[in-house]
């Protein structure tokens, strides 16, 4: 399967894979500003000494239940959370806040194992990223499973993959943690970003 991808890479010109490879997943204030769902001033206050590193279920219960906003974007605290985390994990670990109408937002692929779909398209990436990183670094990994995946839509989707792979040299069959970038066009055209050990 990873060979039939293989011959899905995308053929674009330079400019477009450019263009591509810089999609904006972490946009600036005044991007995201006009997204960030309206409320009171005395809300707003509350909300700004919001603690991006909640220590309890009882303060992170208090991300969903906020009642001033209902109109289906994330709250600024989600929001403060959502763009920590995906800064700190360069868009693989993010929080799986529930279904809004923020464009653009990295969403977890929560049910990995019981969707047939991903979880065939998760792995057949995975098996292209680990053998492009094979033909660079002259390793031998071999792909055994995927841990989790994020996606993003962008004309297509970005899937941001974190995956073990083993290392054929190795007689103790260690496996490594790899994280993956890449990029699937609606029509089928593959393109691996990035593929890298992942950061301990």
């Amino acid at each position: 399967m990873a060979d039939e991808f293989a011959s899905q890479v995308c053929s674009c010109d330079s400019e477009t894979r450019e263009k591509r490879s810089e999609v904006d997943v972490i946009p600036n204030d005044e991007k995201f500003a006009s997204q960030v769902c309206s409320s009171d001033s005395e809300t707003r206050e509350k909300r700004s000494e919001v603690d991006v590193n909640p220590s309890n279920e009882k303060e992170k219960n208090q991300w969903f239940d906020d009642d001033d906003d209902d109109d289906g974007c994330l709250t600024h605290d989600q929001l403060t959370i959502y763009y920590q985390m995906v800064r700190d994990s360069q868009g693989f670990d993010v929080p799986d806040f529930p279904p809004s109408e923020d464009f653009g937002r990295i969403m977890p692929i929560t049910d990995l194992n019981n969707d047939l779909e991903m979880f065939e398209i998760t792995r057949d990436l995975s098996c292209l990223a680990i053998e492009e990183y094979n033909v660079n670094n002259g390793t031998k990994y071999k792909f055994d499973h995927v841990e989790k995946a994020n996606l993003v839509g962008v004309a297509g989707y970005i899937f941001y993959i974190t995956f073990e792979a083993k290392d054929g040299d190795d007689d103790d069959d260690h496996s490594k943690t790899f994280q993956t970038r890449v990029f699937r066009g609606f029509r089928g055209d593959v393109e691996v970003f990035s593929c890298d050990p992942k950061p301990t």
